[in-house]
């Protein structure tokens, strides 16, 4: 199996995980009821607690947030950035990058989880915290308009997985 297989079959379960949780269930509701906006820190942060807290059931070696690095000035860009989350598996020797993005409207979460890895591309080579690809999770509504949705996901495709999150109105998109 390939590293890009066992990275998205790893990510897809421990995200799969993180929103079968009582409490992120209740409170993405809560979210959606009162028309919550810019709630991505949030959703960092409960990740970042629950890979922590289940690190040895989830096969999780290590995990951190706003890993920061120096963007390649030749390519145009800001100085700084930083990756959401770096995660690193068990028995594996370096980390997967994962940026995060939450928006209730499907086309425009996708859109920036596209400017991520736009962004991904841009950073020094030798400042890159990993040799792996990058990985986009995004959190928003059901689609609209599914065909377009699925269309803009070509791309991505086979590695791809956007499930609905039981009990809500959201899903998630990996990619």
């Amino acid at each position: 199996m390939t590293t890009i297989n066992k990275d998205y079959e790893f990510l897809g379960r421990i995200f799969t995980e993180f929103f079968k949780q009582k409490h992120i269930i209740n409170r993405l509701n809560e979210i959606d009821e009162h028309n919550v906006y810019g709630w991505e820190i949030w959703l960092q942060v409960e990740l970042l607690l629950f890979f922590r807290k289940n690190a040895e059931q989830l096969d999780i070696a290590e995990v951190y947030r706003e890993e920061p690095c120096l963007m390649d000035r030749r390519k145009g860009t800001s100085i700084k950035c930083s990756i959401d989350f770096i995660i690193r598996q068990k028995r594996a020797h370096s980390f997967i990058p994962v940026e995060i993005k939450q928006c209730f409207y499907a086309p425009r979460c996708l859109n920036q989880m596209v400017r991520d890895i736009e962004k991904y591309s841009k950073i020094r080579v030798r400042d890159l915290p990993t040799d792996r690809a990058i990985w986009c999770l995004g959190v928003h509504q059901e689609p609209i308009n599914q065909k377009e949705f699925d269309k803009k996901l070509e791309d991505y495709s086979p590695k791809i997985s956007c499930q609905p999150i039981k009990n809500t109105n959201y899903m998630f998109t990996l990619f």
